[in-house]
């Protein structure tokens, strides 16, 4: 019987740019953020926390602001926090206990450093194939029109919608005051008038009407949240690395 030689089959450069593309985007959308997902056992990560952001520009653009570009608004959404597949999420607080929490972690002294880096690799990475990409992340991170400042401005309030859904369990799990979070978060949100009455009018309604969802200095920190699935596994996980008696 002969046999017949196997059929050489190769892909196109359109079918390998797409499977890049899409491997790059599996990577950062599995990339951990810093914060609770609100009522659950897990953190959020960057596909969920962008998909929010995309959903909620497109919300605002309909109802508030439909004089600025609704494309726009959303590639700013989508982009945003693309660095952070390299550069990792920077905690915004360390608050009285986050410095345990967040032990070797990067911190804000050289995050504009290492987002800048992390957008230079992208570049080199899929810059020649995606570059529209990287344009709509340097333009975010320029704040170079009303879009950008908008999403900028709603992806720090958005955290902070978050922690509130969340009955405040971030801020009271890292020891972070409302004060100090306002003094931190205001300024930035101030980037879009919208956005910063939207915070205002949420911040007086905390203030006067929900000392439940936000940390009393002097308390002792909530402890950390994980299901018991999962704290079963890591006490295995300690055993087997012998840390941990069996």
């Amino acid at each position: 019987m002969i046999k017949r030689p196997k059929k050489v089959v190769r892909l196109t450069h359109k079918v390998v740019h797409f499977l890049k593309i899409t491997r790059f985007v599996n990577e950062f959308r599995s990339t951990l953020r810093l914060i609770w997902y609100p009522n659950s056992y897990h953190r959020e990560r960057n596909g969920e926390h962008a998909y929010q952001l995309i959903m909620l520009v497109w919300w605002l653009h309909g109802m508030y602001v439909p004089h600025l570009s609704l494309l726009k608004l959303i590639k700013y959404a989508a982009a945003h926090d693309v660095p952070e597949k390299y550069a990792v999420d920077t905690p915004a607080f360390l608050g009285l206990h986050g410095q345990h929490v967040y032990r070797g972690l990067p911190t804000h002294a050289d995050k504009v450093e290492r987002e800048r880096e992390a957008t230079n690799r992208i570049d080199t990475e899929i810059g020649g194939i995606f570059p529209d990409l990287l344009r709509s992340i340097r333009l975010y991170e320029d704040r170079a029109d009303e879009e950008a400042r908008l999403v900028y401005a709603l992806d720090k309030f958005l955290a902070e919608v978050n922690i509130y859904l969340d009955k405040g369990y971030t801020d009271k799990h890292l020891g972070v005051t409302l004060r100090a979070k306002i003094e931190s978060k205001r300024p930035k949100i101030a980037s879009h008038p919208l956005i910063l009455e939207l915070y205002d009018e949420l911040l007086e309604y905390i203030q006067h009407m929900r000392s439940d969802v936000h940390y009393e200095e002097g308390h002792p920190p909530a402890p950390p949240r994980i299901c018991p699935e999962c704290e079963q596994l890591v006490i295995e996980k300690l055993q087997r690395d012998g840390r941990l008696p069996v």
